[in-house]
């Protein structure tokens, strides 16, 4: 198996009209076997998530600076879609003319960090 012991969870969603599926709902779940029950003979979908073998301490969630400018005079990367481009200037990284919002630059330190990586 590749996912960690004690990491399923298992959604179940019984298929049907509401007076006619009775209630399902998982009995057991291991590696090896996921045991469900119905109070009717009906239908079901179901999905399984368990987390990757070694992975279990993995955090996904990290500080990124992708899209933060690297110095001040930096201007909006030409490769981004249209959609990418105007979430950085709502958030106030960029400015509307693709010019770096010093405004945010300041509040989140990021012109500290400029002098150091030229």
């Amino acid at each position: 198996m590749e996912t960690e012991e004690g990491s399923l969870t298992i959604n179940i969603t019984p298929l049907g009209h509401v007076n006619s599926v009775g209630t399902t709902s998982v009995v057991s779940a291991t590696l090896d076997e996921i045991v469900a029950e119905s109070t009717r003979d009906s239908e079901f979908s179901y999905v399984v998530f368990g987390v990757r073998k070694g992975y279990a301490d993995f955090n996904p969630v990290a500080k990124g600076a992708e899209f933060a400018p690297r110095n001040s005079g930096e201007k909006m990367p030409a490769y981004l879609n249209a959609v990418q481009k105007q979430r950085l200037i709502e958030n106030g990284t960029y400015n509307q003319d693709g010019t770096v919002n010093m405004a945010t630059a300041l509040r989140l330190g990021w012109d500290k960090m400029w002098p150091r990586e030229q």
